[in-house]
C-alpha cells in the first residue's frame, strides 16, 4: 500500500531491500499496528553505505540533503 507513494516521491532512488531483521524495537510495534521501516540515504556523498560509521556510533555522519526527501516521503505517506 506505501510502496507506490514512496515510488512517486522518490522515482529512480527507491531501493527496495529484503526483509531484514535488525535489533531495533520496531518489531514490536508492527505487532500491534501495520508500518514500514525507511532507511533514508544518508551517507556522505561519493561514499558506500558499507564504508561509513553506523547509525549508532559516535561517528555517525548526517547528509542533511537527504533531510528534504525525507519529510516529503512522510508527509505523502500521511497524506495520501
Amino acid at each position: 500500500m506505501m510502496l507506490p507513494i514512496l515510488r512517486k516521491v522518490a522515482g529512480a532512488g527507491l531501493i527496495e531491500t529484503p526483509p531484514l531483521t535488525p535489533s531495533e524495537d520496531f518489531s514490536f510495534f508492527q505487532q500491534n499496528i501495520t508500518g514500514l521501516y525507511i532507511f533514508l540515504g544518508v551517507n556522505v556523498d561519493g561514499v558506500a553505505a558499507g564504508e561509513v560509521a553506523s547509525n549508532h556510533s559516535p561517528l555517525y555522519f548526517i547528509n542533511e540533503k537527504a533531510l528534504p526527501l525525507g519529510v516529503h516521503a512522510l508527509s505523502s505517506l500521511v497524506v495520501d
